[in-house]
């Protein structure tokens, strides 16, 4: 009696955004495409937190959408953390990238 061979588990490929760009249009424009991409957050991140761009930052936003009874956005919108004393990372500038990042 012969017998059966086993079956080979079926791998899928990643579905991730940047596997999705390369499989479509090759690996080094997946990585062109990302860091443009990312250079774009940074930069509308650094415009809505020193408030060139009118509309305020996310903090006004998450008052305006009327979630500020249930996310507190004053107790972390004016707290920093300084890194190695050349950079301060408050709450207000991470949630102006996390609302930037969503665009």
């Amino acid at each position: 009696t012969e017998a059966t061979p086993k079956a080979q588990p079926v791998v899928k490929p990643p579905v991730g955004k940047f596997h999705k760009y390369a499989r479509e249009h090759g690996f080094f424009f997946a990585v062109y495409f990302t860091i443009v991409c990312e250079l774009f957050v940074i930069a509308m991140t650094y415009l809505v937190h020193q408030r060139w761009i009118a509309g305020g930052d996310a903090a006004t936003l998450v008052s305006s959408l009327g979630l500020s009874k249930w996310i507190d956005v004053e107790k972390y919108a004016d707290k920093s953390i300084s890194v190695y004393g050349y950079f301060d990372l408050s709450g207000r500038l991470a949630m102006n990238y996390a609302v930037c990042s969503l665009l």
